[in-house]
């Protein structure tokens, strides 16, 4: 189950409530005028596979409870204005995922794709070296 609104010039902030959807697999809320920080409830969506909020305008740090979502496979957060690590992400990442980030304000070692805040972006390494790294069982 999934639900997509990108590109619908959605403005406000994320609903807390939206972490109630708990059999969510894909949130996709890209390219709108988002603002605020991402909820830490979003740590009860344990089913949540795909989580891309890029290009809004949201902000604050990076909750470390994302890094509780055992599922996550596709995380891309650039576009934004984060900061912090997501480091807890990196610990608990699967093989193959792929986390992308604006790597200038938020500390991403697992990131694949690192964007700055003008908007160009550089695959940063490869999938597989990552894995090397970081990947859980």
């Amino acid at each position: 189950t999934g639900l997509s609104f990108a590109g619908n010039n959605l403005s406000g902030t994320l609903p807390t409530k939206l972490a109630y959807l708990v059999d969510l697999v894909l949130i996709d809320l890209s390219n709108n005028r988002l603002r605020g920080p991402i909820s830490s409830n979003f740590e009860a969506m344990s089913q949540l596979n795909t989580l891309i909020i890029k290009n809004n305008w949201m902000g604050g740090s990076v909750p470390t409870e994302l890094g509780n979502l055992s599922n996550l496979q596709t995380l891309e957060l650039q576009g934004n204005f984060f900061k912090g690590s997501l480091e807890p992400v990196c610990n608990s990442r699967q093989k193959g995922a792929m986390f992308n980030s604006d790597c200038e304000e938020v500390l991403c070692p697992c990131c694949h794709i690192c964007c700055t805040m003008i908007g160009s972006c550089i695959v940063k390494q490869k999938i597989e070296e990552i894995d090397k790294v970081y990947s859980s069982p």
